[in-house]
């Protein structure tokens, strides 16, 4: 991704675009009912933005047709956890108690998920 712009407003509409060099899906806008924008991948390097600039392209989230946000189930766009080791014992301890899992087989598990 050559850069993250958010003052054009012209471009394609998409929900979200596997290319190369970058990867993108259509998720909530908190706070912003029925809007849309992207959560992007990039390398190692993840963020959320209204749009996203690749090469000579600009995507924009695709307008949500009216009973489409109610039909479709969005992601919110992500949190941050920390550090890895946080992640997992957050997700051991979400597999430990809804799964009924023991705790070195959650940490397990957890791994294995990642």
């Amino acid at each position: 991704m050559d850069s993250l712009d958010t003052n054009t407003k012209l471009g394609t509409s998409t929900f979200g675009e596997i290319l190369p060099e970058v990867r993108f899906e259509a998720v909530l806008s908190p706070g912003r009912a029925n809007s849309l924008q992207f959560h992007f991948r990039q390398g190692v390097r993840f963020g959320t933005s209204p749009q996203v600039r690749h090469q000579e392209s600009i995507y924009v989230p695709a307008k949500l047709a009216p009973g489409l946000g109610q039909a479709v189930l969005f992601p919110p766009p992500s949190r941050n956890f920390g550090s890895p080791a946080k992640l997992v014992a957050s997700m051991s301890e979400l597999i430990s108690n809804f799964g009924n899992i023991p705790g070195d087989d959650a940490s397990l598990l957890a791994a294995f998920a990642l």
